[in-house]
């Protein structure tokens, strides 16, 4: 009777690490694509900031100067 309840523990231990398995990988498959996203994300603001610093700098000399005066 005691090796029973031994037994139904161990079925049960294994049911939950085998179902702790299974979350531990889908956790990993989206840690993976937010980690990729992620990368696509900073990649695109490393454009738009070069894109911004590109525009702000054509702009800061003609912000600065008047109409008379840039002739």
């Amino acid at each position: 009777m005691l090796q029973e309840g031994e037994m139904k523990d161990k079925a049960e231990i294994l049911l939950q690490v085998d179902e702790s398995q299974s979350i531990k990988n889908e956790l990993t498959v989206q840690v993976s694509s937010l980690h990729a996203a992620l990368e696509q994300e900073r990649s695109k603001v490393k454009v738009l900031q070069a894109e911004l610093a590109k525009y702000q700098g054509g702009r800061k000399g003609k912000r600065n100067c008047e109409p008379d005066q840039c002739r």
